[in-house]
């Protein structure tokens, strides 16, 4: 299988001059997403530590909270380590395509041998090879599965670049970024070479050429829309059982988050209102560059929303009780628990009692950054 080296070299040492100026650009191609992501990294890195120096030069009392003492001591915060590998792993997968791509079209000669590597034949690996030409067709076949392979890489490619380039534009590439163009890559390969395999069952059937609709498939695999592989993790978790928290705590509910936000949360590992309710804000603003005050308001809304629930949770606020803290104002007026729980048709023992929220180390450490920024305590 790895003849496609020896081919690879041969075009980049010369020995085949007619395709070395193409080698060579598909090489310079597939260096494109190491490199872009490099020089946006470092952007985006300048951009946060500027809007950081800004945030913390305005409020300097946020320094003093238990949040930024929490942020500081983070070993996640801003360790460019954790780009390496993800990044060297997408090095190697746009190598490795580009040459399939640079020499896959060549099957009078084929790009892989006749040993049966069932990921590249499928069905074709229970076909008999008795003569030259039997081989021959079936190391084609197998050079036809890495071609389709590689248009769904080019599928992937001009997703990924507007991926990164949306990132760098809103100062958001995390590890966890690129850890999902890997996943999407392998993903997109995975299913291109099903496709393939599923309209090609007949193992002894002779016919090897590619379809261009096949390529066209590949090519749209690559660029799957977001939604698609979300709806297929959101299913995968409901299998599991772990989206149950989130259904129950749902972050559509936070006013202020539209769908584009919450693609970005998501991308931390926020996936419910419980996890927003004791993120940390300092953590989230450096990774995301939302507005800090915004970013505190929607936590206050979670604290909310893990306290009261959904439905008893959108009674409080249409009445004007938006977070947390307008709660415990509420709660510490004189009669203020009799009218929550008329309110949200609450029994008198439920517990909604202002001493015990702000107990809460989650709503202690918030109301620091709270009043930092310059809003009054409840």
């Amino acid at each position: 299988m790895l003849s496609y080296v020896a081919s690879a070299m041969s075009w980049l040492t010369g020995e085949r001059m007619d395709g070395s100026m193409h080698a060579w650009a598909l090489l310079i191609f597939g260096a494109m997403i190491p490199l872009f992501s490099f020089f946006s990294l470092v952007g985006v890195s300048r951009a946060r530590a500027s809007r950081l120096a800004v945030l913390f030069a305005t409020y300097p009392s946020l320094t003093a909270t238990t949040l930024y003492k929490q942020y500081v001591d983070s070993p996640k915060r801003t360790s460019g380590r954790r780009y390496i590998f993800p990044i060297f792993v997408l090095a190697v997968f746009s190598t490795f395509m580009c040459f399939v791509l640079m020499d896959g079209f060549h099957f009078h000669t084929a790009l892989v041998d006749t040993n049966r590597y069932y990921i590249l034949c499928g069905p074709r690996c229970l076909a008999p090879l008795v003569t030259e030409s039997d081989k021959l067709a079936f190391s084609q076949y197998q050079t036809g599965t890495l071609v389709i392979a590689g248009f769904a890489y080019l599928g992937w490619l001009v997703w990924t670049i507007t991926t990164i380039f949306d990132g760098a534009n809103a100062s958001q590439l995390l590890p966890t970024t690129f850890n999902r163009l890997i996943y999407r890559l392998c993903a997109a390969i995975f299913i291109a070479i099903v496709v393939r395999f599923s309209f090609s069952t007949d193992a002894a059937a002779a016919d090897t050429s590619i379809a261009n609709w096949m390529l066209a498939v590949a090519f749209t695999v690559g660029m799957f829309p977001s939604r698609g592989l979300e709806y297929i993790q959101r299913q995968a978790d409901k299998f599991l059982q772990k989206s149950q928290r989130s259904e129950e705590f749902p972050l559509d509910l936070i006013q202020g988050i539209s769908d584009g936000m919450l693609f970005r949360i998501h991308e931390l590992g926020i996936s419910s209102a419980i996890d927003l309710a004791s993120a940390n804000p300092i953590s989230l603003f450096d990774a995301t560059g939302f507005n800090m005050t915004e970013i505190v308001d929607w936590t206050g809304q979670a604290q909310l929303l893990k306290l009261a629930q959904a439905g008893k949770y959108q009674s409080l606020q249409a009445v004007g009780y938006r977070t947390v803290f307008d709660l415990v104002r509420v709660l510490k007026r004189d009669g203020g628990t009799a009218a929550v729980q008329a309110l949200c048709n609450l029994p008198a023992p439920y517990g909604l009692d202002a001493a015990q929220i702000t107990a809460d180390a989650d709503y202690r450490h918030l109301l620091e950054v709270y009043v930092a920024l310059g809003s009054g305590a409840p």
